[in-house]
């Protein structure tokens, strides 16, 4: 099995919560494809209560509201991404993207010497 010699990830460091923000950056892909709190949370296997409280987190950190939520009940609840939290995903996947790529291309480079 051939492993990565070169590996990493890519996260924004907003407010010193660089890993942190790894993690928020899953959530709001996730809301963005789910359109739930639960769903996240089934989605990234973790409890609502955990995703609600780095909802919370992450609002805090930016300084606004990246997403918003209604509560369930018979219709369902829901939770969309602000347009800046849109925008901010956009820039995430086109790094993630890159980054991948650059992965791939330096594990090529070193394939030869290993």
């Amino acid at each position: 099995m051939k492993r990565n010699l070169i590996d990493g990830a890519v996260w924004f460091d907003m407010n010193d919560q660089g890993v942190k923000c790894y993690f928020w950056m899953q959530i709001l892909c996730s809301i963005k494809s789910t359109g739930s709190i639960s769903g996240t949370a089934q989605d990234l296997g973790t409890s609502y209560s955990k995703i609600y409280n780095e909802i919370e987190r992450l609002n805090c950190a930016a300084g606004k509201k990246m997403i918003v939520s209604g509560r369930g009940g018979i219709g369902g609840g829901f939770a969309e991404l602000t347009e800046e939290a849109l925008q901010i995903v956009r820039v995430f996947n086109k790094a993630q993207k890159q980054f991948n790529q650059f992965i791939v291309e330096m594990n090529q480079n070193l394939e030869p010497f290993f």
